[in-house]
């Protein structure tokens, strides 16, 4: 390799990671509480400055966006998601969390409910738990932005 095929070759690599850094961060809010797409939007965007969101009431529109947004040349679709257990419709964000464990286990995803955490363990026996956390409703809005963060900056990493 000669030195001007390096030089393209490092200038090209630079440029990809700039790009991609540049990128914003992905979002997927499934929530069918209109009070509590307000709090999560407001913490998501106080949380980080690049980020877009992508909203859904149910699993089903909520299995759509994950279709319109899967890029074969990415590895996850989403650098969150956020899903409410209890939605519109038929299925729940368990449901949704249990699908997208399989099918793209590195997405982090932030479980809501007021459930007890002992029963949310209990419904995700089985399942591998590495990228969910939960947060139990009712919650503070710096509790949720600063679990948001410290998802998002683990992403980054």
């Amino acid at each position: 390799m000669d030195a001007a095929s390096l030089s393209s070759n490092t200038t090209n690599s630079m440029i990809f990671q700039t790009d991609k850094h540049l990128q914003p961060r992905k979002v997927l809010v499934v929530e069918d509480d209109k009070n509590m797409t307000v709090l999560l939007g407001k913490a998501l965007l106080g949380a980080s400055n690049d980020i877009e969101i992508q909203w859904a009431t149910s699993l089903e529109q909520a299995f759509t966006h994950l279709i319109q947004n899967t890029d074969i040349s990415q590895k996850t679709p989403y650098d969150l998601i956020i899903a409410d257990i209890f939605l519109e419709g038929k299925g729940t964000g368990l449901d949704l969390f249990k699908v997208i464990s399989h099918t793209h286990p590195n997405v982090p995803f932030l479980v809501i409910s007021s459930l007890p955490s002992e029963q949310v363990n209990e419904a995700l026996q089985g399942q591998k738990k590495d990228n969910v956390t939960y947060l139990k409703k009712p919650f503070l809005f710096s509790e949720c932005k600063k679990k948001i963060q410290e998802i998002l900056s683990d992403v980054r990493k």
